[in-house]
């Protein structure tokens, strides 16, 4: 079993996959992550390593706009490392794995479900971890 997490501050998009189909895509609360993660620790986790990228933002946006993403950026990286703390605690196997690039970055619904089979719902941060575990399975 493989479980992609596309790290995320109010909840992270998370993908289940086993035998290379997506079982489930799910969001997990920041504070409920660490119990999810002992839940299926016999899985291989793979987590995006947002920590790994720089940002560059665009500078025509404004002093506030620009403050505001730099904000956000921060929580996802805290996030990030938080969710790899975790991982380590719990002793599972895990993969920091790159920013995904290219066709695997940012699938839409329609393109997302003909890559991957999946037929229900989805939003962009469960894609992205379904994406995730795509690469890694």
């Amino acid at each position: 079993m493989i479980i992609g997490i596309d790290p995320d501050f109010k909840a992270s998009g998370v993908a289940i996959m086993r035998d290379g189909v997506i079982e489930e895509l799910l969001n997990v609360k920041l504070w409920d992550m660490p119990a999810f993660i002992r839940a299926h620790a016999a899985a291989t986790f793979v987590l995006e390593n947002v920590n790994k990228d720089s940002c560059v933002y665009d500078r025509n946006k404004g002093p506030h706009v620009m403050m505001k993403i730099a904000q956000d950026v921060g929580r996802v990286k805290a996030t990030c490392s938080f969710i790899e703390q975790a991982l380590e605690d719990a002793g599972v196997k895990y993969i920091m794995a790159d920013t995904l690039k290219g066709p695997l970055c940012k699938v839409k619904k329609e393109e997302f479900n003909r890559k991957t089979g999946w037929k229900g719902q989805s939003n962009q941060d469960q894609r992205d971890a379904g994406m995730l575990a795509w690469a890694y399975q």
